[in-house]
């Protein structure tokens, strides 16, 4: 089955108070589905596979306690003072060398 990502619309102050809306703050990064079977894959909202570009993510999968699930989230990367910067994720998802990847998977 496909899946496409929600998307954030510009809302009103009175929709804070609405019980069947969910507030999202923008943080700033790629919206993508994590598909979670035996292994997970990541896809943007492009349907480009980013897989590879976020070897880290691996490791969700012993976390999640279902089969299977599709989970539909914002990939962010934060700086050293704990705020969202795109500058940083969006270096990452230029990279194409795997050694590359592998280790800027581990600095952030």
């Amino acid at each position: 089955m496909k899946y496409l990502p929600m998307l954030a619309m510009i809302g009103k102050k009175d929709d804070l108070d609405r019980t069947d809306l969910i507030f999202e703050p923008k943080l700033d990064g790629y919206r993508a589905l994590c598909y979670v079977n035996k292994d997970i894959q990541l896809i943007s909202r492009n349907e480009v596979d980013m897989t590879s570009q976020f070897p880290e993510l691996a490791g969700i999968r012993d976390s999640i306690n279902a089969k299977s699930c599709v989970l539909d989230g914002e990939l962010i990367c934060y700086d050293e003072s704990g705020n969202p910067n795109f500058g940083l994720i969006q270096g990452r998802h230029q990279l194409g060398s795997k050694m590359i990847i592998m280790q800027r998977s581990t600095q952030h």
